[in-house]
């Protein structure tokens, strides 16, 4: 069994490398209570671990002790002053089926836990034969993205975002794309969580944000037009440097910092709220807009969100997708768009694809959207002739940020 731990890095950066070793010992600790005598544990560098199972009567045996790992390492952790979290994802290879040798074993282990992190996290999952065609797919991309930035195959695509009453231009969404010379247009989605694991996102990511702003800088300088640019900020990207990069950004381009806007998800906010407070108030003091991603998906919505000085809220696509069929989920929506305006904070609709949806969300008060019913992402160029057509003015590309 190859596992490792979900955002060890991100506690141990934020919270100091003296909470990460305890993090360590007291993850060990749980995961050495659960097996048995002559059953081996080890921990082989950094946040992985491998622990070697003798003796089962069948590969079941592997997936039940894998479910009790999960769910005792996932439990919070008192060290010092920090109630720390983690969690972590295992992949099982079986002797001799999965390898006849520990090297064989352990890749193919390895190889299965990567499915497992790539599924959602805190899950585990067996090693089969087709994962080895995936995981070569995934060296594959890896390998391309590490130097796509370099050889300009990434792009930024904006998705508009329009007021639900006048059906004015308010904003746009900084969308990455890969264009790959083999494979054409690919979407994030396909590549993102690559980017997470291999440490990419941050030089991406900071490429991303000055790429936006000095867009949105040249829109402002030849248009006169005011309208904000958003964008995504991940898991990763949230820590205490990210103040120091919206700051570089924004004096690199000249934005004004009011037409900025990060997207942060509500998961980011949640893993450690004193440490997001201050993170917050530290962009806050930059005079950008921060708005909460992905809203409804996750579990602090009520609890924590009047604890965050933020601007507004974006509602998940999932629930806005089930509303015309869905009371629940036009329920759930609405009480969004309520606790939002009760908080004085703007609320966005995202992923909206129909008029069905559109009038609902109108009947509820619901302030901006953003979906396909506006049209898919597009180039800078396919974005100026669509939706800035209505000023003569020719606005030149803004230049290529490296």
């Amino acid at each position: 069994m190859f596992m490792d731990l979900d955002n060890f890095k991100d506690i141990n950066d934020s919270l100091g490398h003296d909470v990460g070793d305890q993090l360590l010992k007291d993850v060990a600790k749980r995961i050495g209570g659960l097996l048995r005598k002559g059953d081996t544990l080890s921990r082989i560098g950094g946040d992985e671990f491998v622990v070697v199972l003798t003796g089962l009567k069948s590969p079941d045996d592997a997936g039940q002790v894998a479910q009790k790992i999960i769910a005792s390492v996932g439990q919070p952790y008192e060290i010092g002053p920090y109630t720390v979290s983690t969690g972590c994802s295992v992949g099982i290879a079986i002797y001799p089926d999965d390898g006849a040798d520990a090297t064989t074993l352990m890749r193919h282990a390895d190889t299965a836990m990567y499915v497992a992190k790539s599924s959602g996290r805190r899950s585990y999952q067996f090693f089969s034969a087709d994962m080895n065609l995936r995981a070569t797919e995934r060296v594959r991309m890896e390998s391309g993205l590490r130097g796509a930035l370099e050889r300009g195959e990434l792009q930024v695509y904006y998705q508009p975002r329009v007021d639900l009453a006048s059906g004015t231009l308010t904003g746009t969404e900084a969308l990455l794309r890969w264009r790959h010379p083999e494979h054409g247009l690919i979407q994030a989605s396909n590549f993102l969580g690559i980017i997470e694991e291999s440490g990419l996102i941050h030089s991406i990511g900071e490429w991303v944000l000055q790429q936006a702003c000095t867009q949105a800088q040249t829109w402002q300088v030849y248009y006169g037009e005011t309208f904000s640019i958003s964008v995504n900020i991940s898991v990763r990207q949230f820590n205490r440097a990210l103040p120091a990069r919206v700051r570089n950004a924004l004096e690199a381009s000249g934005l004004d910092p009011r037409v900025l806007e990060l997207e942060i998800t509500e998961s980011s906010l949640g893993r450690n709220v004193e440490e997001s407070r201050t993170i917050l108030g530290e962009l806050r003091k930059l005079g950008v807009r921060i708005v909460v991603d992905d809203f409804g998906t996750g579990v602090s919505s009520l609890s924590h969100l009047r604890r965050f000085n933020v601007d507004g809220i974006k509602i998940d696509a999932s629930f806005v997708r089930g509303m015309p069929k869905n009371v629940d989920d036009r329920v759930v929506v609405k009480a969004m768009i309520e606790m939002a305006r009760s908080l004085r904070m703007n609320t966005i609709a995202e992923g909206v694809e129909s008029e069905d949806q559109l009038e609902l969300l109108r009947g509820m008060g619901c302030e901006e959207y953003s979906g396909h019913l506006l049209g898919e992402p597009v180039t800078v160029e396919e974005f100026q002739r669509r939706w800035l057509s209505f000023n003569d003015k020719v606005v030149p590309l803004a230049p290529r940020c490296h």
